[in-house]
C-alpha cells in the first residue's frame, strides 16, 4: 500500500535514532496524525530491528486511550520503491531526450488520480534546460533545501 495514496505527508515533527515523524493528513477524512518513517538502512543489527517490531507489537496491543499514540497503519518499503523507480525513470528520460530539470523535490511529483495505481507524474519544468553531454554547469539553481550540502558550499 502506498502512503502517499491516503495521507499527505506534511512538515518534519521530530527526527529520532532510527527515523523521522513527520505531520501527516488523512486525505480521506481530513484528520492529522503524527507518521513516523523509519528508515531499515538504520537498522543494523538483529537487536534493532527486534526493537522496532517490539514496539509496533506494543502499540498495536494497547486498546484506544485519549492520551495514548495509537498505530494507525504501517506501509511497507515496496511501496516507496515504486515512486523511487519511476522518479528515476523520469530523471533517465529527461536526461536521454537532453533535458536536466533541476529542481527534483517532492512537491514537484503529482499523482495523477487517488487510485492506488495513478501514475507519479514530473512537474514544474520552469528551471529546467537543454544540455549537451559533458556540458558543465556552474550556475546555482533549485530549492536550497534539497540541495547536497557540498552544492552550498
Amino acid at each position: 500500500m502506498d502512503i502517499g495514496i491516503s495521507y499527505e505527508l506534511g512538515q518534519e515533527l521530530w527526527r529520532g535514532e532510527f527515523g523521522i515523524t513527520y505531520l501527516c493528513t488523512d486525505k480521506s477524512i481530513g484528520n492529522t496524525f503524527a507518521c513516523k518513517s523509519i528508515s531499515k538502512k538504520k537498522l543494523r543489527t538483529a537487536v534493532d530491528i527486534e526493537d522496532v517490531r517490539g514496539k509496533v507489537e506494543i502499540m498495536k496491543h494497547l486498546p484506544p486511550h485519549p492520551n495514548i499514540v495509537r498505530l494507525k497503519d504501517m506501509y511497507r518499503e515496496r511501496a516507496a520503491a515504486v515512486v523511487t523507480k519511476t522518479i528515476v525513470e523520469v530523471v533517465q528520460s529527461c536526461h536521454i531526450h537532453g533535458v536536466i530539470h533541476r529542481n527534483l523535490k517532492a512537491e514537484n511529483f503529482l499523482f495523477a488520480n487517488k487510485k492506488e495505481i495513478a501514475a507519479l507524474k514530473a512537474i514544474d519544468f520552469g528551471l529546467s534546460v537543454f544540455f549537451k553531454p559533458g556540458e558543465h554547469f556552474t550556475e546555482i539553481v533549485g530549492s536550497s533545501y534539497y540541495m547536497a550540502p557540498e552544492v552550498l558550499k
